[in-house]
């Protein structure tokens, strides 16, 4: 390594311009400026699960099932919430006394399990299941429904950049997305999804830390105003909570 990469990175993108602002032609000195400009990847290792450091200060629920916490493990699905995420969104739905959820995007359901879990301990209501697989609709209904748990679960097939579900759909006390991670796709989920966040509700996004597409939906909604919580998870994913 040489004295140069040693430097702070802003000395060094500094050094950079005036370098090609003097030796370089005006299209390089852009193409300098572009490099410098672009967003470095992101990858944020953390515990922030704010109901383990404030034991003392927030309220303390039950214990997430086993079961559901057999799904969080990331060597055998590797795609699965972290298991930190899901007694965060447990506790969320104790704490806020949610009934109706309605989650987008559910893949082997650890999420929907321990949001169910809360609901039932609520003293019931409804989980309302949104994704493009029938599979994994059909899956974890069935897992949910093991459980005995005095719940309703609706599952809604949907496509796409389709709308045809959503009269279908009640207000909900919780709207969590975890689906298609492009930025055109978070966009639309928001769009479809938010207004049936009641007045007070919660709206989260999962992987708004290490994914561009909802860290850039996140960073457009903070931009206009809208209040959001930002918390590191265990494998640096990220989740973030606007309150609607």
């Amino acid at each position: 390594m040489n004295v140069f990469d040693k430097l702070p990175r802003r000395f060094k993108n500094r050094v950079k311009l005036i370098i090609a602002a003097i030796f370089s032609k005006s299209s390089d000195l852009e193409k300098t400026m572009a490099s410098i400009k672009k967003a470095p990847d992101v990858v944020l290792l953390g515990w922030g699960n704010p109901y383990d450091i404030l034991t003392k200060h927030l309220p303390q629920y039950g214990c997430v099932d086993n079961d559901i916490l057999r799904l969080t493990d990331r060597k055998n699905n590797q795609d699965s919430s972290e298991e930190d995420v899901v007694r965060l969104l447990y506790n969320f739905v104790r704490h806020t006394n949610s009934k109706i959820i309605i989650e987008v995007g559910i893949y082997h359901g650890a999420a929907s399990l321990g949001m169910a879990q809360a609901i039932n301990e609520n003293g019931g209501g409804e989980i309302h299941l949104l994704d493009i697989s029938r599979e994994f609709l059909q899956d974890v209904n069935r897992k949910i429904s093991d459980k005995k748990w005095g719940i309703t679960v609706r599952q809604h097939h949907i496509k796409t950049n389709k709308t045809s579900h959503i009269i279908d759909l009640p207000m909900a006390d919780i709207l969590f997305i975890d689906a298609n991670h492009t930025y055109e796709a978070v966009k639309n989920d928001i769009r479809q999804y938010q207004p049936l966040v009641s007045p007070g509700g919660l709206l989260i996004l999962h992987d708004t830390i290490q994914h561009e597409g909802p860290r850039r939906v996140v960073s457009e909604m903070f931009e206009k105003g809208l209040k959001s919580l930002t918390i590191t998870t265990s494998a640096g994913s990220g989740v973030t909570v606007f309150q609607c």
